[in-house]
């Protein structure tokens, strides 16, 4: 499992009692500076992605912690990002995001989240806003890899939840 946020106590503390290989990016705010400071045709983007993200592992990634991402993303840099991560992807693995759907503006830098229980995360952000990317559903599913839409909910505060599966299952 690949969790693009920081290492937080609470989350390391839920995923150890699943016994599974967890790596931690901390990538949120590398990705959404990078999204903001560098043209997605940028031919700086491949290797800064690969600094960005972990090596690529020994048995792919089956889970893929996004949070916030896609909200920071424009569309060329989600096509980026899918590259970037399909060497290390298993067919089939799941991504989680969320992403806006209403107009409030993002924190910046990205917020992070804490694992409290299965049913509950809680969501901390400090610092400005800027405006979100706007992904739809099916926006994401054609830039990021050709990801399906396995389930997605939609929150009270305008977020999306998505749980996407990356293709070849």
């Amino acid at each position: 499992m690949l969790d693009l946020g920081p290492a937080r106590p609470g989350n390391l503390a839920f995923f150890n009692d699943f016994r599974c290989r967890l790596g931690v990016a901390d990538a949120l705010g590398e990705l959404a500076g990078m999204a903001a400071s560098l043209a997605p045709g940028d031919p700086e983007v491949p290797a800064r992605l690969q600094a960005i993200l972990p090596p690529i592992p020994p048995r792919p990634w089956q889970l893929v912690l996004l949070w916030d991402v896609l909200d920071y993303l424009p569309t060329a840099m989600l096509e980026r990002l899918g590259e970037a991560l399909a060497p290390a992807m298993a067919p089939g693995a799941l991504l989680h995001g969320f992403v806006s759907t209403g107009s409030a503006p993002l924190p910046d830098p990205p917020a992070v989240y804490d694992i409290e229980s299965v049913e509950r995360l809680r969501r901390h952000h400090q610092g400005g806003e800027r405006a979100p990317a706007r992904h739809t559903p099916w926006h994401i599913q054609r830039h990021l890899a050709g990801v399906a839409i396995e389930r997605s909910r939609l929150h009270r505060d305008g977020r999306q939840e998505h749980l996407l599966r990356w293709p070849g299952s």
